[in-house]
C-alpha cells in the first residue's frame, strides 16, 4: 500500500479543489482550518486509515462542544483525497 503525505500543497490544492466544486466561502475556509489542523496533528506522519480515526478520537476527547467535531477526512475531503492520490 502506498503511503500518503499530506503537503502544503496537497491543503493548497485542496482549497482549489473546493471552490470548483462551489461550496461557499465560509465552507471553504472551515474545511481548510479543519484540514491544517489534521496535517499540523500528523507532524509528517503518513494518512492512514488509523490515524483518521486517531485524529478522530483526539477530537471527541478535546471538543468542548457535546456534538461530534467536524473533521477533515470529511465527504469532501474523502473524495479530493481519492482524486489526488489516485
Amino acid at each position: 500500500m502506498t503511503e500518503h503525505s499530506l503537503t502544503p500543497e496537497q491543503v493548497a490544492a485542496y482549497g482549489l479543489w473546493l471552490r470548483r466544486e462551489e461550496h461557499a466561502p465560509g465552507t471553504v475556509e472551515k474545511y481548510l482550518r479543519d484540514i491544517r489542523a489534521f496535517a499540523a496533528w500528523l507532524d509528517g506522519r503518513p494518512v492512514t486509515r488509523e490515524l483518521a480515526a486517531a485524529w478522530k478520537e483526539h477530537l471527541l476527547a478535546t471538543s468542548p462542544a457535546p456534538s461530534t467535531p467536524c473533521w477533515p477526512p470529511s465527504t469532501a475531503f474523502s473524495a479530493f483525497w481519492a482524486w489526488s492520490t489516485g
